[in-house]
């Protein structure tokens, strides 16, 4: 689905140049050489660190610093290109913890039991919340809050709720295992310690997926100059930075946020863009073929779709076969 995706932008003219990094093996000067405007959208990769004793111990990485290493792997295995950084992290046979209930987390989870740990353990801060009906904390109007399903845990490993890490613990400079313990409440600012409630968990590995700080400053924000807010963000209200014809939008504009959120965010940066290009920052109404190819009634094979600020204009459907009552139906 990804790989049809690109394709399609590909369509619309987008060129793509991966194991690229600006301001390091792409010099700036050939980058404005190139292009009249630059949009930094380089989302938020500098991960939160525990804070608790003993986080610096061998075996406890950020998650992201496992998920790159397996995207690599499954990269290798499909026979693409992937960078080797000959230290990828491993959870084969290995008694695993991960730290944090969120999307990254249960990223961790599911490749973990795919690689074949020997046990997977999510420990979430938060508690579970009810699968039906209302609590106490989301009354009517508001949107009742739900755990979700998710596929990770459906897949193997457990998740332990309203756990809290307050120690890695460690034998000859590795990670043996975690100690915590039980909180309540309902955010990160009003945990309490739950007496006497205290647990010990093994573990070889620990992956940390508590969230994300801000973008990397490192290379291409520091070779731009550009201003940061006070969360370590680029600095740009409105999608523009100080700078002329630099503008920033997604993670890096607002911090870690959902993958929704980082599209409206493109959008409305395409829209700014354009003004300064002199353009009128509106999309005009685009009519687009949609070419369908059909194995079996599934459909697998889009050729071309236009979307123009939420409305999308579709010609008629062309099938792969000859028209009849049935597949007018």
């Amino acid at each position: 689905m990804i790989d049809r995706r690109i394709e399609l932008l590909e369509d619309e003219g987008v060129v793509f140049e991966c194991n690229v990094d600006v301001g390091r093996q792409l010099r700036l000067k050939d980058l404005w050489r190139r292009h009249d405007a630059l949009v930094v959208a380089i989302g938020s990769r500098v991960p939160r660190q525990i804070e608790v004793p003993g986080a610096g111990l061998a075996g406890v990485h950020p998650a992201m610093d496992y998920l790159y290493g397996r995207n690599r792997w499954v990269a290798r295995q499909e026979g693409r290109p992937a960078r080797d950084t000959g230290a990828e992290i491993s959870a084969a046979g290995k008694r695993v913890v991960v730290v944090g209930g969120g999307d990254t987390g249960m990223d961790c989870v599911s490749n973990a039991i795919r690689e074949g740990a020997a046990d997977v353990l999510l420990l979430d801060v938060y508690p579970e919340l009810p699968a039906s009906g209302r609590d106490a904390n989301t009354p009517w109007p508001l949107p009742p809050k739900r755990t979700p399903s998710t596929y990770a845990l459906e897949e193997g490993g457990h998740r332990e709720w309203a756990a809290q890490v307050t120690e890695i613990i460690g034998r000859d400079g590795r990670v043996a295992g975690v100690h915590g313990r039980r909180v309540e409440g309902t955010s990160s600012r009003d945990l309490r310690a739950v007496p006497g409630s205290e647990f010990d968990h093994e573990a070889d590995l620990v992956l940390v997926a508590i969230g994300f700080n801000h973008p990397e400053h490192e290379g291409l924000i520091e070779a731009l100059a550009l201003d940061l807010d006070g969360r370590g963000n680029v600095k740009a209200p409105v999608y523009a930075t100080r700078t002329e014809a630099i503008f920033a939008c997604g993670d890096a504009r607002i911090g870690q946020s959902l993958v929704v959120t980082a599209i409206a965010e493109g959008r409305r940066c395409a829209r700014v863009v354009d003004r300064f290009l002199g353009g009128t920052g509106v999309a005009r109404p685009v009519s687009a073929e949609a070419m369908f190819a059909f194995e079996d009634g599934d459909p697998h094979s889009l050729r071309h779709q236009a979307e123009t600020a939420g409305t999308v204009t579709v010609g008629d459907a062309f099938w792969s076969g000859p028209r009849d009552a049935e597949t007018e139906r």
